[in-house]
């Protein structure tokens, strides 16, 4: 990972302590998009065996 997007999430996560003023704040996010991509991959059908047109 480069130097550059190491110093951008720092900061988005740094700006989301600030503006909600709970440090927690970071967790219930990461877990909201764990949510959302469980529900993505659950929703998926399986083509495993199909020929690729």
């Amino acid at each position: 990972m480069s130097t550059s997007i190491k110093l951008t999430a720092a900061r988005s996560i740094a700006a989301l302590i600030n503006w909600t003023a709970q440090p927690v704040s970071v967790a219930f996010d990461l877990m909201g998009a764990a949510l959302v991509s469980l529900v993505t991959v659950l929703t998926l059908t399986d083509h495993t065996g199909e020929v690729l047109s």
